[in-house]
């Protein structure tokens, strides 16, 4: 039958052509998945804006490096993004937003409502994939007038033409 597929790395047992061809054909298929040639790729992976969806890629790819496309046979565990804090713990898990079927990528996004420093892993599994944890910085959102409010002794009386003291906290 043609034509013979076999996975990626492996060579297709050898045949005698039949008659009337000129070639024989075969179709490589990639290997099953593997962590540590597979790509991560994206801003969200080192900066983020808290109150903001922050966005990555993977790109998976068999040990060969080959690219395995939408809904690969070998990625059959749960794919989970975490965002963890020295300070807070796992405060964000993100989610797997939808899968590129064009371009053969795995979309992420996660939302992380604190500023600061944090490690991003991408685990499938449970196992880390190649080039997680990362640091990622989360930079302070815009101010939400609900949220802001003002303190300190200027706010209650002041002299014209002296220093008055308080602090807006957004």
């Amino acid at each position: 039958n043609f034509p013979q597929r076999v996975a990626s790395g492996e060579v297709p047992p050898p045949s005698p052509l039949p008659s009337g061809l000129a070639y024989w054909q075969v179709v490589l298929l990639p290997a099953a998945f593997d962590r540590s040639t597979s790509v991560l790729g994206g801003v969200g992976l080192t900066l983020a804006t808290a109150g903001a969806a922050a966005r990555f890629t993977l790109t998976p790819r068999d040990r060969f490096g080959n690219r395995l496309g939408w809904n690969p046979g070998g990625i059959d565990a749960p794919l989970r993004c975490v965002l963890t804090s020295q300070a807070f713990g796992n405060l964000v898990t993100g989610s797997f937003v939808y899968p590129d079927e064009r371009h053969g990528f795995y979309n992420f996004s996660y939302t992380a409502t604190v500023s600061g420093a944090y490690a991003l892993t991408l685990t499938l599994g449970g196992q880390p994939v190649s080039g997680t944890p990362v640091a990622v910085v989360v930079a302070a959102g815009k101010a939400e007038v609900s949220t802001t409010f003002a303190s300190g002794t200027g706010l209650q009386s002041t002299v014209a033409g002296a220093d008055a003291e308080f602090w807006v906290v957004a």
